[in-house]
Order: C-alpha cells, then structure tokens, then sequence
C-alpha cells in the first residue's frame, strides 16, 4: 500500500552504508516506481513531494529509537541539508580524520554480519565472551554447552583501572565491581522474542542463589553475592522483535542484535587484515575465549 511509513520502511533497507548522498525526494519517487504505486515519472515526482516531509518525520524517528540503545543505522542525513540521505559511512569533505577512519570502520559492517552468519555456536559463545574482554573484564569465561543452565558466558568488569585512576593507593574503588552475565543465541533465521530474554533473567536469579552447576555437578565459577550488581547480556546474530526490544528496556536487559555486534567488532577492527575482516585473524581471536 503506498503510505509515507511504506516508503520510509522500504527507503531504510535500500540505503547502503557507503551510497553517495542523493535528494530524499528523488529515492521517494524511485521507490513509487519499483513498487508500482505510480506509473508514470511526473505521477511518481508528485507523490514524492507531497509524501517527503511524512517520510522524513518517520526516518528521524527511526534514527532516534536506533541511536538510543546504540543501533547502527545504513542510513543517516547529510550534514548540510537534511533534504539529502546518505550512507553512514560516507565521508563528507567537512569530516576531520578522526570521523574520516570511524565511518571507514564502519563501512565493513556487512563483512562482519557474513562473518557472524558463518560461525557456528560453540564460536559465536566464545565470540560473545570476548566482547566484555574488550570491554575491560579480565577474566571471561564461557560455560559448559552441554549444561549451561541458560548462562553462556559470564565475567567481573573492576573499576580499578576505571574510577580514581589517579589515586596511588588502594581505595574505595577496588570493592567496585560488576558481573556480566550472557546468553548467545545463534539464529541463521527468525527472531528473538521475550521467553528468551526472560530464559536470561531466570537464569541470573539463579545464579545469585548459587543454584546453577556445571555438568560435573560442581557448583559454576559465579560467585554473585546478595548486593553485587548484575548486567544482564543477550547477544544473537540474529534480529530481536519489538516485543523483545520493549522487554529488554523494561528490564534493563543490555541487547546486541547481529549488527550491534557487527558494529562493535568493526569500530576495534577485530579480525581485520590488510584492510578487510578476515576470517583465519577473526578466527584467531575467537579462540582466545573458546572453553578450554
């Protein structure tokens, strides 16, 4: 049905990361064409027009609900005129170097959703635990897949090289720390939806009751006390339905979908080699957090 939100939907996916920045109105037409929702150029022309500033209110706000839990975006506005979309990881000719490299890092995004896509479980886990690596935990470690109990990886992030970094002897800061605790679910097709997440929630409460075990019946390497604080992580190569989105913010649930965790690589260029992701070097850093 030709609608402003049909057309905005439809502009989201055909957006490329890198695409040059083109007139919002001329993709608007384009699409009334392909989609048959106008014969002819001058009708598709005028349809644009009259839809234009609808469909831009919508992809503000789609931008918006992305850029607030940290999605990347194909697609932004020109910073010159917001009359102009481009590709997120076009560089303008006002960007400084620093923008510059970012949105060159950015450009690889599609190579690491493939990446992500050929992984099997066992590696998309031991991937999963090397994203709190990179966030600062020191010791992350993945649980036994023939027991995990809905726990995947988990690990203590310390503020000691964080808060007070200046202070030259021990402080209040080496008591502060946080566990993180995950779930991975790897998905070639389909989405997350709320009994997953609240599969993740269960599971930590669990865990704060000291009732999880590994498959030798040993009780698992999380020792969360009564007042430790707990991030909840579920990452999956796959999508998360609203529903689930809506879940995870009510929860607090921290939730990367297949191209946050995409994004996240590409902005510390894991896995890359002479410019491109590739999957032998990706592969080396995944088996640095693989169960032993």
């Amino acid at each position: 049905m030709a609608t402003p939100s049909a057309a905005a939907k439809l502009l989201i996916t055909r957006i490329g990361p890198s695409d040059r920045p083109r007139p919002v109105v001329d993709v608007i037409a384009e699409l009334a064409i392909a989609e048959g929702w106008e014969t002819q150029a001058d009708a598709a022309r005028e349809w644009a027009e009259r839809t234009q500033r609808s469909v831009m209110a919508y992809l503000r706000r789609y931008l918006g609900s992305m850029n607030e839990v940290g999605r990347p975006s194909a697609f932004v506005f020109n910073s010159s005129s917001e009359y102009l979309i481009q590709g997120a990881a076009f560089v303008e000719p006002r960007d400084d170097d620093s923008i510059g490299e970012a949105k060159r890092r950015v450009s690889r995004l599609g190579s690491y959703v493939d990446a992500l896509m050929a992984l099997d479980p066992p590696a998309f886990e031991a991937l999963c635990a090397g994203v709190p690596s990179a966030l600062g935990v020191s010791n992350p470690a993945i649980t036994a897949r023939s027991r995990d109990e809905g726990v995947d990886f988990y690990g203590e992030l310390r503020f000691d090289s964080i808060l007070l970094r200046q202070d030259a002897f021990p402080t209040i800061h080496r008591q502060m720390k946080i566990w993180l605790v995950g779930q991975a679910k790897r998905y070639r097709t389909g989405q997350v939806s709320t009994p997953d997440l609240r599969e993740l929630v269960g599971s930590v409460e669990l865990a704060r009751a000291h009732a999880l075990a590994e498959p030798s019946g040993s009780p698992m390497g999380m020792r969360i006390r009564v007042c430790d604080p707990v991030a909840c992580l579920f990452f999956t190569t796959g999508t998360i339905s609203s529903a689930g989105w809506a879940m995870s913010d009510r929860a607090g649930i921290i939730a990367m979908d297949g191209s946050m965790i995409a994004s996240f690589l590409a902005e510390r260029e894991i896995g890359v080699k002479s410019g491109c992701v590739d999957a032998l070097q990706l592969g080396s850093w995944i088996d640095e957090y693989r169960r032993v």
